[in-house]
């Protein structure tokens, strides 16, 4: 594989060769490697399969490689999506009449849905805005459009549970 002199960062763009992202790994066919602008690192994964169902280009946005806030976010992104349906069900089957949650379940529930959203906001956040340089935009994005959305809910629960003097009923 050729090597190029460093780019300076301000001149980043699709066309230069340094761009940081994931290049064919010179030592091993079918893999990717992380180029990081300046060396390639430790990080890689298969290279996309020709003819895959989605372009290479698009499935590879969603490899955070060395984006450590890209991941958080995304295992934040399971976190968030697991205590929203946890939360969402605890919370209907009481106000249906199941009655089979004890307030203080209810209430944790919500607490620990609202926490893992906006945890998984803030490493979403930070992913992206890290993405530039280390990769993972589609994850930190994904992870941060979710934890949005499903966060409302569990955060709007706690804040009128506060306006109702914490008092369920």
């Amino acid at each position: 594989m050729t090597m190029y002199p460093p780019a300076p960062v301000d001149k980043l763009d699709e066309d230069n060769p340094n761009r940081p992202g994931w290049q064919p790994d010179p030592e091993r066919d079918g893999w990717e490697r992380w180029w990081d602008g300046q060396q390639f690192t430790r990080w890689t994964h298969k290279s996309p399969r020709p003819g895959a169902a989605f372009d290479p280009n698009w499935k590879r946005a969603f490899w955070p490689g060395p984006n450590l806030d890209a991941r958080i976010a995304r295992y934040g992104l399971v976190a968030t999506l697991v205590t929203f349906f946890v939360q969402a069900w605890i919370t209907t089957a009481e106000v249906v009449g199941l009655g089979f949650a004890d307030v203080p379940t209810i209430v944790g529930s919500i607490v620990i849905a609202s926490i893992a959203a906006v945890v998984t906001i803030i490493f979403g956040y930070r992913g992206m805005k890290r993405a530039d340089r280390l990769g993972g935009r589609a994850s930190a994005v994904a992870a941060l459009t979710v934890a949005v959305v499903l966060g409302a809910t569990p955060l709007s629960f706690l804040l009128a549970y506060a306006l109702m003097g914490f008092q369920l009923y």
